[in-house]
């Protein structure tokens, strides 16, 4: 009778056992959906977010009766990074790159990096500046192949899927004027105003002043889309 009381009690105690067993890779099971859950949940909302950026409208031309462009307007750009998303072992290489883009020496790209006081910054910098259309786009490409070459690192590490990367951002509008001075009494001239962060120019005499209600920018464009880790937006089609 012993026996059998011994038995039933190991057949319990295993039972158990298996049953805690069970329970704690149930346990953990859940926990690692949990977390894969999570993750993708992560994902979905940082690369599938949509994102809207402001585009800049520019003032209008002024053109002859024959045809010949007067006045018109330029929209220039700024490039900024963030000293402390490039990673210390591939500066170099960031530098190297951005001055073969840009046209800008490495010694003079780097000195960007240092404060008047010699100290290190360690933020926002802003690289240059006045940069038009055309190169505007080339650094865009450059930042898309310096992403990939993992140039960029988080600056959160419990976010590694936020990297902020180059910048290339709009800065001011010029307006140029193809005949110089020699119509200046006619056709006027500017002046710079800041607005938002942002140069304009503003028509001060002749016909700059006289046609402002149609040389003015009514409405700025608007480009919305789904967007990447770095905030560019994805272009499908």
């Amino acid at each position: 009778m012993s026996n059998v009381k011994i038995e039933n009690k190991m057949i319990h105690y295993r039972s158990a056992i298996l049953l805690a067993m069970f329970l704690s890779i149930l346990l953990l099971f859940m926990i690692f959906l949990s977390k894969i859950i999570g993750i993708i949940n992560q994902d979905r909302k940082t690369d599938n977010k949509v994102i809207t950026i402001e585009n800049k409208a520019i003032r209008g031309k002024i053109i002859s009766a024959d045809n010949f462009v007067v006045s018109f307007s330029q929209k220039h750009f700024r490039a900024e990074v963030n000293t402390r998303s490039i990673d210390p072992k591939k500066k170099d290489l960031f530098v190297k790159l951005f001055s073969i883009y840009s046209g800008i020496s490495e010694k003079k790209i780097l000195s960007k990096f240092v404060s008047k006081s010699g100290k290190k910054i360690r933020g926002r910098i802003v690289l240059c500046s006045n940069i038009d259309v055309r190169l505007s786009k080339d650094l865009k490409s450059l930042s898309h192949k310096m992403s990939a070459l993992d140039i960029f690192r988080p600056l959160n590490l419990k976010k590694p899927h936020l990297v902020y990367g180059l910048d290339i951002l709009p800065d001011s509008e010029t307006r140029s004027f193809p005949h110089k001075d020699i119509l200046t009494p006619v056709v006027g001239y500017v002046r710079t105003k800041v607005v938002d962060n942002y140069k304009v120019p503003i028509g001060m005499k002749g016909l700059e002043k006289s046609y402002i209600d149609f040389l003015e920018p009514t409405q700025n464009g608007v480009i919305k889309g789904k967007r990447d880790v770095i905030g560019t937006i994805l272009r499908d089609g």
